[in-house]
């Protein structure tokens, strides 16, 4: 007896989405492809003027435009046209500091790897590594670039709140660094703050260029290599940043690096922690366990913590107090204090 028998079952709207995210992907995808949000940058724009100014079907151009207002990426305005929101202003034109195109892009190359989930999962071993310096240095500079956007708006929220501590010449260490996008808000919220930024040499010349395109280069010390081998130094720093590093460290590594944070930071300083970051139950939010499936193709030690799991590690790592900073969307951030 089939479960049709006993009742009639809930549609299946959970398999579809999922079987449908790609397609949603795909708008957006086209829609940057053919240049549609920069037509319409300083004024509304129908159909009709959209697919006459960038030579596309007109029937096809209205399809396209009604999923992107489906999709939260632009509303309708007066007289059957279309206009941006702030989310596709800030994040989708060519032309602003945040545009996430070039990160689109890369992670069309990190996703070919999940075709071999199944693979990897039957044979335990990642994909493809990319955490040691031979494959960082081919993988992680695109990557740093791209997700500038994705941490910026969060890391300025993070810097407004410790301004207690991120005030007259205080000493930031930016552990891997990538872009600088955690410290660089900090650098930006006090002029005398200077920061020493750690990353491998290819990575470190991303924070460079976009140091220098924000005119703060002079206050950055860009220090090539790996955190295992930096020279610690007891109270040295107020604040460090880990910026999604200790996801591809693995939990020993983590501890190890957490425990040297604590002694290189002075009495009053934070160790700022962003991560991706899952309940006690390992039951969601689903981006952090799908990243952990991320992780597991990519690394070999690679996790992702509870939150609960990782305030008990910074605990026992001497960090007395540790609260949220920022909790927002995919991007937790932890701050603890000795």
């Amino acid at each position: 007896m089939t479960v049709l028998e006993h009742k009639v079952p809930a549609p299946p709207e959970q398999i579809m989405m999922v079987q449908s995210a790609p397609r949603a992907y795909n708008v957006l995808k086209a829609a940057m492809e053919l240049n549609v949000f920069e037509t319409m940058e300083h004024a509304p724009r129908s159909a009709e003027e959209i697919s006459r100014e960038l030579h596309l079907d007109k029937r096809g151009t209205e399809c396209l435009l009604n999923a992107l207002v489906g999709l939260k990426f632009l509303a309708h305005a007066e007289n059957d046209k279309f206009e941006l929101i702030e989310v596709s202003r800030t994040y989708l034109l060519q032309s602003s500091d945040l545009y996430m195109g070039l990160y689109l892009k890369h992670a069309e190359q990190l996703d070919k790897g999940w075709s071999q989930l199944g693979q990897a999962i039957r044979s335990g071993k990642p994909v493809k590594e990319v955490n040691t310096q031979q494959t960082a240095e081919e993988f992680f500079p695109a990557l740093a670039e791209g997700i500038f956007p994705m941490s910026y708006a969060t890391a300025q929220i993070v810097a407004r709140d410790l301004s207690d501590v991120n005030h007259g010449k205080a000493r930031i260490l930016d552990i891997a660094a990538g872009s600088a996008v955690w410290s660089i808000p900090f650098a930006e919220a006090n002029p005398s703050a200077t920061v020493d930024a750690l990353d491998f040499p290819a990575v470190l010349e991303v924070a460079k260029k976009i140091t220098t395109k924000r005119g703060l280069v002079d206050r950055f010390n860009f220090i090539a290599g790996d955190w295992r081998k930096l020279d610690w130094k007891s109270h040295q720093y107020d604040i460090i940043i880990l910026g999604h590093i200790l996801h591809s460290e693995g939990r020993e590594a983590s501890i190890q690096l957490l425990k040297n944070c604590a002694d290189s930071l002075r009495p009053d300083g934070v160790v700022v922690v962003a991560e991706f970051l899952c309940n006690r139950e390992r039951s969601g939010p689903p981006a952090a366990l799908i990243f952990e499936l991320n992780m597991f193709l990519h690394t070999t030690e690679g996790c992702v913590f509870s939150v609960d799991e990782l305030k008990k590690i910074m605990h026992d790592c001497g960090f007395k107090h540790v609260d949220y900073s920022a909790d927002i969307g995919e991007q937790p951030v932890l701050v603890g204090s000795k």
